[in-house]
């Protein structure tokens, strides 16, 4: 998806096995497409899986390429008092580009380090 590869990168998330990775994958896919309605109900299915807090992480990053701080922001410290290990890699992980110079995220990502929750 980061390469523009995005027709490749639909076909790799429909093949996992786990409706969330599939879900916030088409969400941000179809978003960097320019497709605001398919990656509005990939995103709208994700958020409404039984078990979201499964994918908190995932949720954060979907929100974070969306351009929707607030909310990425939101499941990020979710993802933290949930202990998900998908936001161990906040600092370098390219899906959370478009968080970087929010000072709440920088906050975030210190407090990430320093292990603080």
């Amino acid at each position: 998806m980061l390469a523009g590869e995005y027709e490749d990168a639909l076909a790799e998330f429909d093949a996992e096995p786990w409706d969330g990775f599939t879900l916030y994958g088409r969400a941000m896919t179809y978003y960097a497409m320019g497709d605001q309605e398919n990656s509005d109900a990939a995103m709208s299915a994700l958020l409404s899986l039984d078990n979201v807090d499964d994918w908190a992480a995932q949720v954060a990053m979907a929100h974070a390429v969306r351009g929707e701080t607030d909310n990425a922001m939101v499941w990020l410290e979710r993802a933290l008092e949930l202990n998900d290990q998908g936001i161990f890699t906040a600092q370098v992980n390219p899906f959370f580009d478009n968080l970087r110079g929010d000072p709440r995220f920088e906050e975030f990502i210190l407090k990430l380090k320093s292990g603080d929750d």
